[in-house]
């Protein structure tokens, strides 16, 4: 299976200025999962950990309902990447 991972930071006049690929022949979830971290952290991300797919029944398990409320719901929530203006780009 071939994955493609693309990601573009717009530059002045809403012009591409720079623009990532990364393609991949990965075939297991965790080599994808791994590319993708990759990939991730090629376009400027950085953070510490792991990208990894997580149940959200695991993170409620030995939660208590009212602690469960402030589990944050990020459903609706969308990623805002214009707030990082050209700190990332060339």
């Amino acid at each position: 299976m071939r994955m493609i991972f693309t990601c573009e930071h717009d530059g002045p006049f809403n012009k591409v200025n720079q623009r990532l690929h990364y393609e991949t022949m990965s075939v297991t979830l965790p080599e994808i999962l791994e590319d993708f971290e990759l990939f991730l952290k090629g376009a400027g991300f950085n953070f510490d950990g792991h990208v990894d797919i997580v149940s959200l029944r695991d993170l409620y398990d030995g939660l208590t309902p009212e602690e469960q409320l402030s589990v944050p719901d990020y459903y609706d929530e969308i990623l805002d990447l214009d707030r990082y203006g050209d700190k990332y780009a060339d």
